[in-house]
């Protein structure tokens, strides 16, 4: 079940476990490479100018 306690399917599942991997894998590989404060988070940006 998910965090609103609706039924989740296996591929739902399996999805989240393989995007949890490969943000842990990015974070790591950004870490040693980038030691500067980043961020990997998804962000959204307004841009008033867009139609």
């Amino acid at each position: 079940m998910d965090g609103c306690t609706e039924p989740i399917t296996r591929a739902m599942l399996l999805g989240r476990q393989k995007h949890d991997l490969a943000l842990a894998c990015a974070r790591d590989v950004l870490t040693r490479l980038w030691p500067a404060p980043f961020s990997i988070e998804q962000r959204y940006r307004y841009y008033g100018t867009a139609a």
